[in-house]
This record gives structure tokens, C-alpha cells and sequence, in this order.
């Protein structure tokens, strides 16, 4: 069965950013602008405005609270959760479409003030025929 050939060549870049500018992590519109500007910096396209809410304490002391955001992108999702306390950043990039992840990684550590990164690439190369890879799992099913 010939049918459309989907190819997804794209990255999911993880970062642990440490000290970083608790002033920036504790601040959900600032979060929220960031997400924005990256969005539109690595040429993605938003489905939704950035969400960001405050975190907290948690019961069990393990977090003192923090900020959480997100936005969904045409090309997957971007995500956030900052643990002020400890000037403590993580988040993922996740691209179906590819992406300068080197670029990526600097916009993180200009704007939060990261004084080190950890990151983590997983290259995402899929091929795939959507009409017979579809019937092939009906027949499966």
C-alpha cells in the first residue's frame, strides 16, 4: 500500500540548569515571556499562550516550591520547573522538527543566569508510511 511518507528528524533536549537567578525562577510572567520569545527564536509555532502556575511546598519537604510552565508547540511541547531555592532550573525541548539545540542551551543560560548546564539529546528519527503503517496496526488489532 503506497501512502504518505511522515518523517520526523527532530530533538528532545533536556536541561538541568544550575545556578541560576532565583529572582527569574520565582517569577511566572518572566517564565512566561521567556517561553514566548524561545518559541519564536528556535522558529516553532505556539497552539497555546504559555501556562505557568506557582508550586507550593510539598507535604513531604522534598520541594519547597517553585514554578511549572508549558507551552504546546505545532512541532510537540516546551516545559519548565524552576526549585528557586536551590537556583535550580529544569526543562525539555521537545522538537519533532529539528532545531539548533546549541542555540537552545545559550538562550537558557543568558536569560536565567545559569552559571552551569547539563543536558541531555535524544535525536528523534522516525520514518514512517501513515496509510500502511496504519492498516498494518488495524490488522494487528
Amino acid at each position: 500500500m503506497k501512502g504518505e511518507l511522515l518523517q520526523i528528524d527532530g530533538a528532545h533536549l533536556t536541561l538541568d540548569c544550575t545556578g541560576c537567578n532565583p529572582g527569574i525562577l520565582t517569577d511566572e510572567k518572566r517564565i512566561a515571556i521567556f517561553m514566548d520569545e524561545l518559541v519564536e527564536f528556535l522558529g516553532m509555532r505556539k497552539l497555546i499562550e504559555p501556562v505557568s502556575v506557582t508550586c507550593g511546598e510539598s507535604d513531604n519537604g522534598w520541594d519547597n516550591g517553585g514554578v511549572s510552565a508549558f507551552v504546546i508547540i505545532a512541532e510537540s511541547h516546551i516545559s519548565i520547573h524552576t526549585f528557586p531555592q536551590a537556583a535550580l532550573l529544569t526543562a525539555d525541548v521537545y522538537s519533532c522538527k529539528p532545531f539548533d539545540t546549541e542555540a537552545a542551551i545559550a538562550k537558557f543560560k543568558a536569560y536565567f543566569g545559569a552559571t552551569h548546564i547539563t543536558t541531555n539529546l535524544i535525536s528523534r528519527k522516525v520514518q514512517n508510511l501513515r496509510e500502511g503503517q496504519l492498516a498494518l496496526s488495524n490488522q494487528q488489532n
